[in-house]
């Protein structure tokens, strides 16, 4: 007669058949005579190494999981990384011991001209398009950044300065001193690093500057936006030499702010494959033309209103699913070389209405929940667009409010998080 016992791994039931006569009857142990003990110990021995053969044998049929396998890596930071993390320590540490005003100076040299020096990589490639150029532009990493709808470039130059480090002075200090501390400073899209103040900007940037310290810092404490691989989407092709020339920037920079950065150009999420683009003209003074899938869009509205004609181009369509397929290693288990377990995805969407058929279609995959419920830590923060700004209200909209955002909510875990700016659809927060 023998005994099943059961357990689960990565959703799958499996059942070990285990010999009765190896398992001692529940009270054996007591008054037993020292044989009887002696047997006793040997029926565990013999219990332990079947369960182990099992495991094995599982193994090497290719169903264990992760868990089985043992514990993930603990994570090694890439060189680059390591040298963004002593820049960053060097310039705290030269703070909390200044006592002059020349002391101060020479950190705020160090946290604003000496933080990301450029390469001699060669100033001719920076009117190159990194398309164009050899190797590979998506790397496969564990710890992934993805910006839908990049703009200009802002929300990742707000990544790196999530990771920034300034010099405020405590009160304890010499008071000569107060006058010469400073915050953080800006990463500019021409590589340099500037006062925050200099380029006017607002509380949505600081609002996700905040929020992506946080989650870094929330899921390791020492890492930054150097341990990151970040992906932008970007659909308007007026943009595209802005954020090459960003991504350039960066990609020459050593040590760089980030692992790694690409800019996918005329490429938008939401849409469909042969999806038009739209774009306005109500900012092109400034130099950041709007751009939407929803020709009903209100700065579209007012592009036409006030110029009479709206551009529209043809762009290339991607996923979410897509995207973490390609750049996160958890799904690299073929390759040894990278951490395939505890990952972490960060997302930023803001793309003009698109972001409802975008996150339907993480659910319809079912890859989001999936991957956060492996031991991955997921964090998204989303810009919600109202039907009185797109000028409809679409079956894509209602699904996500009624059925989709819910489910997020009630099946993926406390590791996927969601962060939402707008949110008309509820009561407002009091």
């Amino acid at each position: 007669m023998t005994i099943e016992a059961v357990y689960f791994d990565g959703g799958q039931r499996y059942t070990i058949s285990i010999p009765q006569s190896l398992i001692p009857p529940i009270n054996s142990a007591i008054n037993q005579p020292p044989k009887a003990s002696l047997k006793r110990v040997l029926g565990l021995i013999a219990l332990t190494t079947i369960v182990l053969c099992q495991i094995i044998l599982l193994y090497g049929k290719g169903t264990t999981s992760k868990a089985i396998r043992g514990l993930s890596k603990h994570s090694v930071s890439s060189e680059n990384a390591r040298n963004v993390k002593i820049w960053r320590s060097e310039v705290e540490s030269a703070c909390n011991i200044a006592q002059t005003e020349e002391d101060m100076d020479n950190i705020l040299t160090m946290a604003r001209d000496e933080a990301f020096p450029f390469s001699g990589l060669g100033l001719e490639q920076k009117i190159i398009d990194p398309d164009f150029l050899p190797g590979k532009h998506i790397h496969i990493c564990p710890y992934v950044f993805i910006d839908f709808g990049s703009g200009l470039g802002d929300s990742v130059m707000d990544f790196i300065d999530s990771g920034l480090v300034g010099c405020q002075v405590s009160m304890k200090r010499p008071k000569e001193l107060l006058p010469f501390g400073f915050d953080p400073m800006h990463f500019h899209s021409d590589g340099t690093l500037q006062a925050t103040t200099k380029y006017g900007r607002d509380e949505a940037n600081d609002e996700f500057k905040s929020w992506a310290q946080d989650r870094v810092r929330n899921f390791d404490p020492s890492f930054g936006p150097e341990d990151y691989c970040v992906y932008g989407v970007e659909g308007n092709p007026k943009l595209k030499h802005k954020l090459k020339t960003l991504e350039n920037n960066i990609a020459r920079m050593d040590p760089s702010p980030l692992q790694h950065i690409h800019f996918m150009t005329q490429t938008v999420a939401g849409g469909d494959p042969g999806d038009a683009i739209f774009i306005d003209h109500a900012h092109e003074e400034d130099g950041s033309p709007g751009s939407s899938l929803f020709f009903n869009h209100l700065h579209l509205r007012e592009s036409r209103d006030t110029y009479g004609k709206v551009v529209e181009y043809k762009v290339e369509t991607t996923t979410l699913t897509t995207l973490m397929k390609e750049t996160l290693s958890h799904y690299h288990e073929d390759n040894e070389q990278i951490e395939t377990t505890r990952n972490h995805l960060i997302v930023n969407i803001d793309v003009e209405g698109s972001e409802y058929k975008l996150l339907n279609e993480a659910r319809n995959s079912e890859f989001l929940c999936d991957f956060a419920l492996q031991g991955n830590l997921v964090d998204i923060f989303v810009n919600y667009h109202s039907p009185e700004i797109l000028g409809i209200e679409t079956a894509a909209m209602l699904r996500y409010i009624h059925e989709i955002r819910p489910y997020f909510e009630r099946q993926c875990g406390d590791t996927l998080n969601l962060y939402e700016r707008n949110r008309y659809f509820l009561p407002p927060i009091r």
